[in-house]
């Protein structure tokens, strides 16, 4: 299993958001700037960006990394939050394979077979 790739932008110490489970490679930035820089080097499989340091361009990141990242989730972290941040990027990560799951699950047929007959089969 390859490890999900976690770009953290926070001026304060990473580690206060808690402590991430195996299978999770963090990146940490430590201004906007060098969050911007790290998402057109890098492809990451979430963003965290750290809401209560007023040194971050909130308004900036928000218009530049979809573009970069397209397809990469942006959570928000506030100091003191009730979910910690792993949880909700673990969580989310859960609920995106499910639903990835049911999509190849076939669970209802549209044309129910309604006869003695074997549908046709050709041997070419």
């Amino acid at each position: 299993m390859n490890a999900k790739r976690i770009l953290i932008i926070t001026a304060s110490d990473p580690a206060c958001m808690g402590a991430w489970p195996s299978g999770y490679e963090t990146v940490c930035a430590s201004g906007d700037e060098a969050a911007i820089e790290l998402a057109q080097q890098q492809a990451f499989a979430a963003i965290v960006i750290d809401t209560s340091d007023a040194a971050l361009h909130q308004r900036k990141l928000d218009a530049i990394l979809p573009i970069l990242q397209p397809d990469t989730p942006l959570f928000r972290y506030r100091t003191g939050a009730r979910t910690p941040v792993p949880a909700a990027v673990q969580e989310h990560f859960r609920q995106e394979r499910n639903a990835r799951i049911r999509r190849y699950l076939v669970l209802d047929d549209l044309e129910p077979y309604n006869g003695p007959e074997l549908p046709a089969f050709s041997a070419n």
